[in-house]
């Protein structure tokens, strides 16, 4: 990434960033570094760079984290960036999240947005060169105060050294705040890493064990109301009218008002919230209202209709004719639609006036929900103000700002400060689900067992449209399209096939298709995207080709990375993992009456592979013994936040193997809550053996890459236990439990 720089005024800064504040200024966009001119004053203990990065006198330095801080450490990664660059004090660093502004967009998405396991991706370049710059000025303000040359300094947690002589940062700010930034700044190599790649305590743990973080169903302020919402029941549906009188009869119920039907978003679903002095007030309201639904075009719609017009779709597309081949097969692999369902109920807090709107929420797309807040308000890009909280889980749930839409929509219509917090049925019932999907696969086999032609077809919903329609611009370089070319796959249109696919693997001919249809069942992102189906479909095939080929699956999977590598695959990353995952795991040789399953993906710029070690007994009842799991993520800037990154992703997909579907009937979702749309629990969890590979590569994600190799390496070994072909999940239709 290039880093620009240049200098501005102190009033052209604070136009643009909102950010008031004297001291060193350095501003830093989603895209360049601007260093700004330098402003001093006598009287300020604070030295600020951007409103990234505040150094006090007494040597604290705060970081605004410009990703949401959902469990996957991304405030605690981020920060060990520019503490590295910085050489700083770890025990001193501090985190807060960034407000509202262009200036914290994501490179990767050109908006603030916390998605596709993209923070440290993101960010990687452009914090290192903070870190850099605000040491770079240190060092020269140490060199002003010593007279000497700053060749002659070096720095080390916190402070400038000149042989014995030491200064520390808190010291330095004030000279430090009378210079320019430099336009040029050095990078440290990994070898000079000194917090970069170890494990770093995190910084959210401390006060979200003491009760301090704040969540966003945990904020409070004078005169707040809590609201809640009901949903026409039918997807699709609409209010046809209600009678509020007995549920504004109960005490602490102050409004009763009707939310229309795509409030925002075509999907959004007509309902109505009550306003009231608490949740349980407010829930209680809501069953005392006499509320007329009338049914819409998805009245009699059904799990299976869906499933028929993906079939028909597929029938549709072009199959290639591979009579003249001695060896073949042709296979269908289906998903069901999923529910991301984080354990903090969906929540935002919205005070909206005749001239301001200001929002505070657990998002992680803060540009799409500001967007959505102009809309509903008809408020100016500068009236609306949005603080990030931490967020209960995400999982792409909180991509999505419909429960921000209502809580903005119900303050306008109140004139107060509104907390909305839905209940876990209306949020099971009315979310935007992962699509379901069905892919087909038919390849060829030559002498000796490797593919020679291999055609695949994939029909899924088609979500990214309605989303992207919110992010544009912000996603000029999202990677759009694309199918199983190994578990890659976003599926934006037909014909957007992505060349440069995550199939690591040689194929001498390879065709893919996929087409996307618009589905009555509101779609939206999910842990892992399009690789959480991809990947399954994708290495349950090759686990096919090597049974047909009468290969040991793994071994068959390195004879064609190998392939590749000799027909000019750049890199031998995915080889490396699954070797290393076949070692670490005593490939062929399990416990006595354990059976083992493989998978490997490259999503996100990360290769991962897992072994699946099981059993299973006469009524098909599955231990999950063990999962070897490696993951080769570039440069791992804390390995332990990718390893809890890895065994979250394994007990996360482990739930959709075994269990987890949401169905349609008449037109509803069949699920209300986790009684009917079930975990996994902890007694189920199995050994998870995570080795991350050391490398110099740039970073690549840790959140969702592990995702996608779960399902076939768990499904390849039940086939190796029983011989039964596992082709749709969850496998608990065909009789399995755990």
């Amino acid at each position: 990434m290039k880093i620009k720089i240049e200098n501005l005024s102190r009033r052209d800064f604070l136009k643009s960033s909102m950010v008031a504040g004297t001291g060193l200024i350095v501003g830093c966009s989603g895209s360049n570094l601007l260093p700004l001119s330098s402003e001093s004053n006598e009287a300020t203990d604070l030295k600020e760079i951007g409103a990234w990065l505040h150094i006090s006198q007494e040597g604290v330095i705060t970081y605004q984290v410009p990703s949401s801080e959902m469990g996957q450490g991304a405030m605690t990664g981020l920060t060990m960036v520019v503490a590295e660059e910085l050489d700083a004090d770890w025990t001193r660093m501090k985190a807060e999240f960034a407000p509202l502004n262009s200036e914290f967009n994501n490179p990767l998405w050109f908006g603030q947005l916390t998605g596709g396991s993209g923070s440290i991706m993101g960010f990687w370049e452009p914090m290192r060169e903070l870190g850099a710059t605000a040491r770079a000025m240190l060092v020269k303000a140490a060199a002003m105060t010593w007279q000497v040359d700053e060749s002659a300094l070096t720095t080390s947690e916190g402070y400038v050294i000149n042989g014995t002589q030491r200064l520390a940062y808190g010291d330095l700010v004030g000279v430090a705040s009378t210079l320019n930034a430099p336009r040029k700044v050095s990078l440290k190599t990994p070898d000079e890493f000194k917090i970069i790649g170890k494990p770093m305590d995190r910084l959210d743990i401390p006060e979200k064990t003491n009760g301090k973080a704040v969540f966003g169903i945990d904020v409070t302020m004078p005169n707040l109301r809590i609201a809640t919402a009901i949903f026409s029941p039918e997807i699709g549906g609409e209010l046809e009218s209600f009678d509020a009188t007995e549920a504004l009869k109960i005490k602490g119920v102050s409004h009763v008002i009707e939310i229309p039907g795509t409030l925002v978003d075509e999907y959004q679903p007509a309902g109505i919230a009550v306003v009231a002095d608490s949740y349980y007030t407010a829930l209680k309201a809501t069953r005392a209202i006499n509320a007329k639904w009338k049914s819409g075009p998805n009245a009699e719609l059904s799990t299976e209709d869906i499933r028929a017009s993906l079939i028909s779709e597929l029938d549709g597309m072009k199959k290639p004719d591979l009579a003249k081949y001695d060896n073949t097969v042709e296979v269908q692999y289906e998903v069901p639609f999923l529910s991301q369902s984080p354990l903090e109920p969906m929540n935002a807090t919205a005070y909206v006036t005749a001239n301001s709107c200001e929002i505070w929420a657990p998002t992680q797309a803060q540009t799409i929900t500001w967007r959505r807040a102009r809309k509903i308000t008809g408020l100016d890009k500068d009236q609306i103000k949005l603080h990030t909280t931490y967020l209960g889980g995400g999982f792409g749930r909180r991509l999505e700002s419909d429960y921000v839409d209502v809580a903005v929509y119900v303050s306008q219509q109140t004139g107060l400060p509104i907390k909305l917090i839905w209940s876990r049925e209306q949020d099971m019932k009315n979310g935007y689900f992962r699509p379901s999907s069905i892919a087909r696969f038919q390849f060829a086999l030559g002498d000796d067992g490797n593919p020679v032609e291999w055609n695949s077809q994939l029909v899924v919903p088609d979500f990214l449209g309605r989303f992207i329609g919110d992010m544009l611009p912000i996603s000029r370089f999202l990677p759009l399209g694309g199918i199983i070319r190994g578990s890659h796959a976003l599926g934006v249109s037909a014909g957007d096939v992505e060349k440069e696919a995550s199939f690591p693997y040689a194929l001498e001919e390879f065709n893919a298709k996929v087409k996307t249809i618009r589905s009555p069942v509101p779609t939206g992102n999910y842990r892992a995207v399009a690789h959480s189906y991809t990947g399954f479909f994708a290495e349950s095939a090759v686990d096919e080709a090597a049974h047909a080929a009468g290969k040991n699956p793994a071994e068959y999977r390195t004879q064609l990375l190998k392939l590749a590598k000799a027909n000019g695959e750049k890199t031998d990353r995915p080889l490396n993992v699954l070797e290393l995952v076949m070692k670490r795991s005593n490939w062929g040789s399990p416990e006595a009456g354990r059976f083992q399953g493989i998978g490997l993906s490259h999503a996100n710029a990360s290769f991962v592979a897992h072994v699946a070690e099981i059993s299973v007994d006469s009524n098909k009842k599955v231990t999950v013994h063990k999962i070897t799991s490696v993951i080769d993520c570039g440069i791992a800037v804390n390995p332990d936040l990718v390893r809890t990154q890895v065994e979250g992703s394994v007990f996360w997909s482990m739930c959709d193997v075994f269990k987890q579907e949401i169905t349609i009937s008449n037109g509803q979702v069949n699920q209300n809550n986790f009684y009917d749309y079930q975990t996994l629990t902890t007694q189920h969890m199995p050994e998870v053996d995570v080795y991350v590979v050391p490398s110099t590569e740039a970073p690549g994600g840790a959140g969702e890459p592990p995702i996608p190799p779960v399902a076939p390496a768990i499904t390849n070994a039940i086939f190796a236990a029983t011989g039964e072909r596992l082709r749709k999940l969850p496998i608990s239709q065909f009789g399995y439990t755990i």
